[in-house]
């Protein structure tokens, strides 16, 4: 799997095969303009947006590209030979074959999407690779000051949380779109320790897991021994 030069290594994790239900914006419509998070180590860019030194579509987020099937790696290995900083999770699992033998087969965690980080400016530039189909909507802001739809954005904690999951080989890691969120909580022994997690529950399942959203994508999940989880003190 094809690494970014300014990011760490691609990880891996367990994929359960999902549709995302999200609006996506026409290639043909308009580029809308975007929401920023200002909470993620933003530093200064609060108040130089504020200020209007910069506009809120200069500034570098994750974005959501909708993708053929079966297209995710080689869109994301495209992205990163031109310079471009994408992302797509996936994990090598061990298949035992009718003769016996056994195979390593690369999963996709999220099919037909690929992680983008990219000033929202800048987003016509990948809707012109091949095999980009579109980009993810926000489903809550259906309409910008400008009467056009706002692009889906998703925050960098998140990000982290989510490759620090799937870089943890020893624990299963899979995705839904249908969770309940709780406690928040940080876990031990991940590079990403000052970013919150949450304990997960999902739908006729007992089992307490520990999960970070995905933007309005789902949510990864996985079991974390009780002695890595750190309650944070309300």
């Amino acid at each position: 799997m094809p690494t970014s030069n300014t990011g760490p290594k691609q990880p891996n994790a367990t994929a359960n095969k999902t549709e995302s239900i999200n609006p996506s914006i026409n290639p043909s419509e308009p580029l809308p303009t975007t929401t920023v998070h200002l909470t993620d180590g933003a530093g200064g860019v609060a108040n130089a947006l504020k200020s209007g030194k910069i506009k809120a579509d200069e500034v570098r987020q994750w974005f959501v590209a909708y993708v053929s099937p079966r297209a995710e790696k080689k869109v994301c290995e495209n992205l990163l030979k031109t310079n471009y900083e994408a992302y797509v999770p996936s994990r090598w699992e061990t298949h035992l074959w009718r003769n016996g033998q056994r195979k390593k087969v690369e999963k996709m965690v999220i099919p037909g999407v690929v992680f983008v980080k990219i000033e929202a400016s800048r987003l016509n530039e990948i809707r012109l690779f091949p095999r980009v189909i579109s980009f993810m909507m926000d489903p809550a802001k259906r309409n910008n000051p400008n009467g056009f739809r706002s692009f889906a954005t998703i925050r960098e904690s998140e990000m982290r949380l989510l490759k620090a999951m799937l870089g943890q080989e020893e624990y299963d890691v899979d995705f839904a779109t249908s969770f309940s969120l709780g406690e928040y909580v940080r876990i031990a022994g991940f590079d990403t320790y000052n970013d919150l997690a949450q304990i997960v529950e999902l739908p006729g399942d007992k089992s307490s897991y520990v999960g970070v959203r995905v933007g309005f994508l789902g949510c990864a999940f996985m079991k974390v021994p009780v002695g890595r989880i750190i309650k944070v003190q309300s």
